[in-house]
């Protein structure tokens, strides 16, 4: 037990792990249900580099393998088969990964693909409450550099061990030409999550459209994680999942430029809004910005034979992230 305190006592202890400390604490200690409602907040992070760098106004975009996430129309748009990855180091310890496999059909009329996406924070310290207190207050024990204790402080919450959150979810998607200019399709994800000493999992879906409204123009909308929840028995609360609806415009009209915006509310929430701009130089190089309820973002692309690699910047309250992801096209 010393050992597991000494490891992370070596480690800062500031805001972030008094914060994760109260949570493990309630979390432990019963004082809370175990899984609360809006479960697999990950999912409204958004993949992929290029989407990200335009605010995340993709709806009406949808036009590579991210599509497998924004909206599962835009399969049907795609000429050649696609490979994409992400990753991105997020503030407070969080990681996030997203890989994706999209093909179009033979007869190009639609399109499929699958997804994987893991999202973890590591390092969560478990904590108990020391006998006859109540209030969580991070203990202030000293310990040596082999994590021997040296003096016991005088707090209500003790470390004993370090453990991690990991969620995952696996999809699958397919999108179609229905009509001259309208697109449909729609996903099926399986979700799974450990956290701690419990484990869960469920099922969800979402839904998409596009609707070519002019040469120039093109429509979207998007309903995503509906009736989606994570179920984890023993007793504990299931952690279900807000839904989220978008709707949003494009428009090319402006030589190698797209512009795009969207409409967003998820769960009970305010409606949001999302804006982007994207323009292409000798179809090799590409710069974005963009906007996502207030924080701006940029970014960038390189291509180069049938790969491209895109960077994003974004400006976020719990620190400024930026992400890494590729296309190759064959």
């Amino acid at each position: 037990m010393q050992s597991a305190i000494g490891r992370n006592r070596r480690r800062p202890l500031g805001a972030r792990w008094l914060g994760w400390a109260v949570a493990a604490w309630l979390l432990s200690s019963g004082a809370v249900p175990a899984m609360a409602q809006g479960g697999a907040a990950y999912l409204k992070l958004g993949v992929g580099a290029r989407a990200l760098g335009m605010g995340g106004a993709f709806t009406a975009v949808a036009d590579d393998a991210t599509a497998l996430f924004w909206n599962p129309a835009g399969l049907a748009r795609l000429q050649k088969q696609e490979v994409t990855g992400m990753h991105a180091q997020l503030s407070l310890d969080r990681n996030f990964d997203f890989v994706g496999y999209a093909r179009p059909t033979e007869d190009k009329s639609g399109g499929w693909g699958v997804g994987y996406t893991r999202f973890s924070i590591t390092g969560i310290p478990e904590t108990r409450v020391r006998p006859g207190t109540s209030l969580p207050v991070l203990t202030d024990d000293v310990f040596d550099a082999a994590g021997n204790l040296v003096t016991a402080g005088v707090g209500t919450v003790k470390i004993f061990s370090l453990f991690d959150d990991v969620e995952q979810n696996v999809s699958g998607s397919y999108g179609r030409k229905v009509g001259d200019r309208l697109y449909l399709g729609g996903s099926v994800r399986y979700l799974k999550q450990s956290l701690f000493t419990a484990d869960g999992s469920g099922f969800g879906f979402d839904l998409g459209g596009l609707y070519m409204a002019g040469d120039d123009w093109t429509l979207g909308f998007a309903a995503k994680d509906l009736a989606e929840s994570i179920e984890f028995g023993g007793g504990l609360q299931d952690a279900d999942v807000d839904s989220t609806f978008s709707a949003g415009a494009a428009y090319k009209g402006i030589k190698n430029t797209l512009v795009s915006v969207d409409a967003t509310r998820t769960g009970d929430q305010d409606l949001k809004l999302r804006a982007g701009a994207e323009r292409w130089f000798a179809d090799k190089y590409a710069i974005r910005a963009g906007t996502n309820r207030g924080n701006v973002s940029a970014g960038a692309s390189l291509r180069f034979n049938d790969w491209q690699f895109d960077y994003a910047y974004q400006s976020q309250d719990l620190g400024d992230i930026q992400r890494l992801s590729f296309v190759y096209r064959f």
